[in-house]
């Protein structure tokens, strides 16, 4: 990520469009920034804190934006079910008060209202985030309005035979249609080495399943930083 969290969601906040808030995601996206995302919207992390904001001293120091995605390494010590529940509650509450104290204070702002479930970033809800990132919540907590969506069929069906063997882009990373097959195959590539994830009819079948490996690789690591 090129920006630290709070500079990423400032710049969302005053975007002319919800076009222009994607294009700023989608230029500083990571996993840190999707794991945030979490953080405020997955209906299933209860954290295991005080409800409001605790007493703590802001940082002085504005310029170590990386203090937070550091912290992020080590979040689920204050989420339930992530094997530090045994930890008491005094000693948790200190820790995160020292965390807060260790980081930028806009970006303790943030961590503070996903904590509370209280992002009020504009065009950022769970139904935005669910959009962009297919699968990365357990459900959308908020309604969507109804659209007519045509499917992948539909779409096709009004695509001229003669340029259906051309080739064709995703609109998502680590997509790709193969012709010879005439199916989307989702893949990755990990130290050098290129991870077959399958082939799909669906374009966001595909990806959901990028979506869903990414997800899996950024748990392990967490894990494995805790550990």
């Amino acid at each position: 990520m090129k920006l630290g969290i709070s500079e990423i969601l400032d710049k969302i906040d005053i975007a002319p469009n919800e076009e222009a808030a994607i294009k700023i995601i989608q230029e500083n996206d990571g996993p840190p920034l999707q794991i945030f995302f979490q953080l405020a919207f997955e209906p299933k992390f209860e954290w295991l804190l005080p409800e409001g904001d605790p007493p703590y001293k802001p940082c002085e120091y504005l310029d170590q934006h990386g203090m937070f995605f550091q912290a992020l390494a080590k979040i689920t010590i204050y989420l339930k079910g992530f094997e530090y529940d045994n930890i008491t509650p005094l000693k948790r509450e200190s820790l995160f008060i020292g965390l807060l104290e260790s980081l930028v204070p806009a970006d303790a702002v943030y961590l503070l209202k996903a904590k509370n479930k209280s992002l009020d970033v504009k065009y950022i809800t769970a139904a935005f985030v669910e959009k962009l990132y297919p699968g990365l919540l357990s459900e959308v907590v908020e309604p969507v309005k109804e659209k007519k969506i045509e499917t992948e069929e539909e779409l096709l069906a009004k695509i001229p035979k003669s340029k259906l063997d051309r080739p064709r882009k995703s609109k998502y990373p680590n997509v790709y249609w193969k012709a010879q097959n005439k199916c989307w195959m989702a893949k990755v590539f990990r130290n050098r080495k290129q991870i077959q994830l399958g082939e799909f009819q669906k374009e966001v079948e595909a990806h959901k399943a990028v979506v869903a490996y990414e997800k899996q690789e950024q748990e392990k690591k967490l894990k494995e930083s805790v550990n």
